[in-house]
């Protein structure tokens, strides 16, 4: 089945090679990163494009963070597995959305 996300640019995310994170706010995002993943699915995530390759990583949303108000700070994502499957080199990557 394929994804029904919107992709993202890699340009809009920060890149750090030694922790292998991509980093945005959710407002570069166009707030695009909370979309269901298929559209039967209840999974949510984002796809990122890379600038460089042109291959497609499709994240799925593993955690959301809060503040002791209990307004979200910011999401971390983590590859599929049909992702690892397709483009190996998304192993051990994340992704982090900052609420702004």
């Amino acid at each position: 089945m394929k994804s029904q996300l919107y992709p993202h640019s890699s340009k809009k995310f920060s890149y750090d090679s030694e922790t292998k994170e991509f980093v945005a706010e959710a407002s570069d995002l166009d707030n695009r990163h909370l979309e269901r993943i298929y559209y039967d699915a209840c999974d949510v995530g984002l796809t990122i494009i890379s600038d460089k390759t042109g291959f497609a990583v499709t994240y799925y949303m593993a955690n959301e963070y809060t503040d002791a108000e209990g307004d979200v700070t910011h999401w971390t994502y983590f590859p599929t597995t049909e992702s690892i499957r397709t483009v190996p080199a998304c192993i051990g990557t994340s992704v982090t959305v900052f609420n702004d």
